[in-house]
């Protein structure tokens, strides 16, 4: 069964239980968490019981299953110790998916890319850091999911070749297809196809202008051919997680909650329209 998960990014600026009541009202299932609300990371950095018995009784009281959390960076000098503890706190809440990026790829975005060997190098120490880690997420019956945003998971084909040479049944790829558009001005549909069978999840992210232009509308919205996505995800016996993320568009005046309310809630319309029309599925 295909999970639909939106995650209560888009309402940072409000409380993780304002963003809760949303998710629910839109009708969602699942949810997506681990940033920060109110400039305070929920869960924090190491939770007590009583937060966490906390945060389960919120999803709890909304009907809501937490299906995703962020983890933290396993790039350059991560702190594996405190990568660990993500995974005893997603465990704890019955989460079964940690989410990340790779390696960053630029001294300054968008025109100032690090160098071949330093990528290079950036890529061995990442690897060797979630070689680390990726047994006691799978002990825990956790996965890891990479997804493209720049450096050694920018591409497909990047985040097919990282996966690989990770080597670690748990570790798989989150497809981005609005990071892809966003970062590398390619165009996704096109980027993943000769990849779409290993593509454990998605995130729907749509984007719309060219590279490096900050605009990431509803998902089914703007230009990403999400048609064409779902329709090769479907022939690869797609059934992992299809998370929404960002619903906010171009740069503007922050939105109220109300309005993330109906953006979600045109997002779940718009991915469960989509999904049925490519024979994706079934969602929940």
């Amino acid at each position: 069964m295909i999970k639909l998960v939106c995650c209560t990014l888009p309402y940072a600026r409000y409380s993780f239980e304002r963003a809760l009541d949303g998710i629910s009202k839109a009708g969602y299932k699942y949810v997506g968490f681990g940033l920060r609300h109110e400039g305070q990371s929920v869960p924090s950095d190491d939770p007590t019981a009583e937060e966490l018995a906390r945060i389960k009784e919120e999803f709890a009281k909304r009907n809501l299953i937490p299906a995703l959390m962020w983890g933290i960076s396993l790039a350059g000098d991560a702190d594996l110790a405190q990568y660990r503890r993500k995974v005893d706190v997603a465990k704890e809440l019955g989460v079964k998916a940690l989410l990340g990026g790779g390696t960053w790829g630029y001294r300054q975005f968008p025109d100032q890319p690090l160098s071949e060997s330093e990528l290079v190098e950036a890529h061995r120490i990442f690897v060797d850091n979630v070689r680390q880690v990726a047994p006691y997420a799978q002990e825990a019956g956790i996965e890891i999911l990479l997804k493209p945003h720049t450096g050694n998971t920018a591409t497909a084909a990047l985040l097919a070749q990282t996966i690989k040479d990770i080597d670690a049944p748990n570790v798989v790829a989150c497809y981005d297809p609005g990071n892809v558009s966003y970062y590398e001005g390619l165009a996704p549909g096109e980027d993943m196809a000769p990849f779409a069978d290993m593509m454990a999840h998605i995130v729907a992210k749509d984007h719309q202008g060219p590279r490096a232009h900050a605009d990431f509308p509803i998902p089914g919205e703007g230009a990403v051919d999400f048609p064409a996505i779902f329709s090769m995800l479907a022939k690869a016996g797609f059934d992992g997680i299809i998370s929404v993320e960002r619903v906010d568009g171009a740069p503007s005046e922050p939105l109220s909650a109300e309005e993330l309310d109906e953006r979600i809630a045109r997002a779940r319309r718009n991915l469960l329209e989509l999904a049925e029309k490519a024979n994706l599925g079934p969602v929940e």
